[in-house]
């Protein structure tokens, strides 16, 4: 099994509403795309100056699905939205 996290920093020009829009937008993809087993994202509500503002997590079978998933249409279009409204990002893929 392989976890695939992301933290988003957004650009803080509609920061509430970009939040709120790319939570729904990255939920969707579970519905969207096969080979996502889980996903969960949400917006953060910790007040340390070391946190980003939206956290994503997700799980595939293994990496050949992740590579799948990453170029699928409907991940290409919510990245598009991501690379519009985030500052920087941390992703971390890991093997259980």
């Amino acid at each position: 099994m392989l976890k695939h996290v992301i933290l988003f920093k957004l650009k803080p020009e509609n920061k509430e509403v970009n939040a709120k829009k790319l939570v729904e937008k990255l939920k969707g993809l579970k519905e969207k795309i096969g080979q996502v087993r889980e996903m969960e994202a949400g917006i953060n509500i910790s007040s340390s100056p070391n946190a980003y503002d939206v956290g994503m997590y997700s799980e595939f079978s293994n990496n050949d699905d992740l590579q799948a998933y990453r170029v699928r249409p409907e991940h290409e279009e919510v990245l598009d939205f991501i690379k519009e409204v985030t500052e920087e990002l941390h992703v971390v893929d890991y093997t259980i």
